[in-house]
């Protein structure tokens, strides 16, 4: 185990463990068997590599990381950096001999320990060992000062997220510091280091954003309303740095981009360091990133009225120049319309959403875009020979739909409908837990679900959009179309499906309906996430 699925008190057990096999007066004592020895599992550098592995990994690279080591195999290969023994291999830097060199190797470490526990970290940066063992070794040896995360990509994956400026070139010793400022101060350290080494580990098919739809009026302040613009030209925009073409910047890593807007762009103009800050992640939006408009996102007051999913004119996801908005990210709208109070801030003017890293928030940004799936792609069902029955289903017909994500080029609606399958097939399974006596089954006429018993035919409409009255409007027309065509004794009670509940006037729009037409309609409110539902009648 490591890390990532090890419980901090395991965690916190191991490191004590480790600490009291060997203190620093242990190291100071240790000879090359001490070291490394072939089939031993008191060695120093087993503890280090598997007797250690709950507070943080470092295998999964050849031996020759620990400087000299016994030669149980011949993994390592024929180097000419290397000198060998019939018992020990080694790298010629550190001496002709393998006593030599082990004693090299020690002060090396020792050396480590030192400034680990003096937390004189800058000074480790530069000290010629592997990085991994060299950092392990020294956040054991740190009393909590360091973070138990030793890949050095990851390291700076994770500095990125945080929007250190130099993430890509910092020593790791200031990254480490960064980082850790970022941890509350009753955050568990294990339990900050598993999740942002998770985070910095997915690499996710699609990246999640809120921008704003507010540009700032002639005294700074941000109430000009450019959404409708937005929505005209299908775009989301920025008004920062209007003058400058940033064409040949889109898609580059924030440290190039902040490089360029330093050497480029000057300092007297307005909000400067926020506009460098939103271009870093407005010129990172790629085809497929999915986008939660918000018309307010201060004092806890996040309020999205839109969803976009971006996409390319020829060939560019990018344009500068437009005279109303400025610069440009094209997007599909799929959806507008909404006010989505979510209860949360986020005030700035573009975010990046990792899902996962606040509990609850990404879920709430993005509704029932949040269940989108992350496999391979999708492929459009054909309907058969019994999709076009008007036979009565006897038997139960789930029709698993395939969810997952779209790697072609697609349009907007393969999205949403990669959304409706997902919750269409969680529903079904739904029903048919709910209802163990009755026949469940799928797509059967185009009908989305249905479920029979002895008295009553239920047809179900799914909707993945992120208001019942949106789900209600759309899902109209085929429920009637259903309840015409449908050839049956029972009696049909017709069912939206959505994922979100409906307010007041929502439902004063379903009792409309219903008094009106006459129809037995309802609306269900289904949670994947809980697997359960409310039905609203």
């Amino acid at each position: 185990m490591s890390i990532v699925n090890t419980e901090p008190q395991i965690a916190h057990q191991k490191l004590n463990d480790f600490l009291a096999r060997w203190p620093l007066t242990a190291v100071e004592a240790m000879n090359l068997p001490d070291y490394s020895q072939a089939g031993n599992p008191d060695t120093f550098t087993y503890w280090l590599e598997h007797g250690s592995v709950a507070i943080g990994e470092i295998g999964g690279h050849p031996s020759s990381k620990f400087g000299i080591w016994s030669r149980a195999t011949d993994k390592e290969g024929v180097s000419p950096a290397y000198l060998e023994t019939a018992e020990y291999k080694w790298f010629k830097k550190y001496g002709p001999d393998p006593e030599g060199s082990f004693q090299r190797v020690k002060a090396l470490i020792i050396a480590i320990i030192r400034n680990a526990q003096a937390g004189n970290f800058a000074a480790i940066d530069s000290i010629d060992i592997n990085s991994m063992v060299k950092w392990k070794l020294a956040f054991i040896y740190s009393n909590y000062r360091l973070l138990p995360i030793y890949a050095k990509e990851i390291i700076r994956k994770i500095a990125k997220h945080f929007e250190y400026e130099d993430y890509a070139t910092a020593p790791l010793s200031e990254l480490y510091q960064f980082i850790l400022s970022k941890k509350e101060a009753d955050e568990e350290l294990f339990d900050f280091s598993s999740k942002y080494y998770r985070l910095a580990k997915a690499i996710p098919e699609r990246n999640y954003y809120i921008i704003g739809s507010k540009y700032g009026d002639d005294n700074g302040n941000d109430v000009v309303d450019v959404f409708p613009d937005m929505l005209e030209k299908s775009a989301v925009s920025t008004g920062f740095f209007w003058d400058t073409d940033f064409s040949s910047l889109v898609g580059q890593d924030h440290t190039s981009i902040s490089k360029w807007i330093n050497q480029h762009v000057p300092y007297d103009q307005p909000k400067f360091d926020t506009s460098a800050r939103t271009f870093k992640y407005f010129l990172n939006l790629k085809k497929g990133d999915l986008i939660a408009v918000k018309s307010h996102g201060r004092f806890n007051n996040l309020t999205i009225i839109a969803y976009a999913e971006v996409t390319e004119v020829n060939g560019s996801v990018y344009r500068f120049g437009d005279p109303v908005l400025g610069h440009l990210i094209h997007v599909n709208f799929l959806e507008t319309g909404l006010r989505i109070d979510t209860g949360l801030n986020y005030a700035l003017t573009i975010h990046h959403i990792i899902p996962g890293e606040k509990e609850g928030h990404f879920e709430k940004i993005f509704g029932s875009y949040a269940i989108t799936g992350t496999s391979d792609e999708f492929a459009l069902e054909e309907l058969t020979q019994d999709d076009i029955t008007d036979e009565e289903p006897l038997e139960d017909d789930i029709r698993t739909k395939d969810t997952s994500t779209f790697t072609r080029n697609i349009e907007t609606t393969q999205l949403v409908r990669q959304v409706h399958n997902q919750i269409q097939n969680g529903f079904a399974q739904y029903l048919k837990r709910t209802f163990p006596q009755d026949k469940v089954g799928t797509e059967r006429k185009r009908i989305d679900i249905w479920r029979r018993n002895d008295d009553s035919f239920y047809i179900y409409e799914v909707k993945p959009y992120n208001s019942a009255f949106a789900c209600i409007r759309e899902a109209l027309g085929q429920l009637t179309d259903y309840a015409f065509s449908k050839r049956t004794l029972l009696e049909k009670y017709l069912v939206v499906v959505g994922t979100q509940p409906p307010d007041d006037r929502e439902l004063r729009y379903l009792k409309f309906l219903k008094e009106n037409i006459g129809l037995k309609l309802s609306y269900e409110c289904y949670s994947i996430e809980e697997d359960c539902s409310i039905i609203y009648s």
